[in-house]
């Protein structure tokens, strides 16, 4: 559990407001901890999640740092297709029965450029190649002061759908 409200934190840290530190276990991420979601008609119900967190262990300490992270979930047509961002169109036709949505890819700015997000990534896709997901959607973040997601997620074979611009206008992304 304690992996899991780190996650929610970076979650927090780097999405902002909308997404607000958690007392508890968001409900997203209880199939990581191995508990059940509670029926409700309010929320995206994912069919199942994953996370990795990457650490580092100094060989001077006893301690470890945990320096990113990422989670993927799984949902059903229906809430896949209302949980993806506004893309335009007809979001049920291009979902599948199952779909992989990497939620995240976040790794401290002291670790980046070391291969540490590219890990995190292939370790989510290597998951999700083991569910029965049809479909993987993610959005990649564009930062004036931090580059891009897109040379990533385009090694990995992703292809750009489409820009949204303004989609987090009180941060500093200017599209997704």
């Amino acid at each position: 559990e304690e992996d899991v409200y780190f996650l929610a934190q970076q979650e927090h840290h780097y999405f902002g407001p909308a997404n607000d530190w958690p007392e508890e276990i968001p409900f997203n991420y209880l199939p990581i901890v191995g508990r059940n979601i509670p029926d409700s008609s309010e929320n995206k119900t994912p069919l199942d999640a994953y996370a990795v967190i990457a650490e580092h262990s100094p060989s001077e300490t006893n301690q470890t740092v945990r320096i990113g992270g990422g989670v993927v979930l799984l949902y059903d047509r229906n809430d896949a297709a209302d949980t993806l961002p506004p893309v335009g169109g007809f979001p049920h036709a291009i979902v599948c029965d199952v779909n992989a949505y990497l939620l995240f890819t976040v790794v401290d700015p002291a670790w980046q450029g070391q291969g540490i997000g590219r890990r995190i990534l292939q370790d989510r896709l290597h998951w999700i190649d083991s569910t029965n997901a049809e479909m993987v959607f993610t959005c990649g973040w564009e930062r004036d002061s931090n580059g891009s997601s897109r040379p990533l997620l385009s090694d990995a074979g992703f292809s750009e759908k489409r820009t949204i611009e303004g989609f987090y206008s009180d941060h500093s992304r200017p599209s997704c």
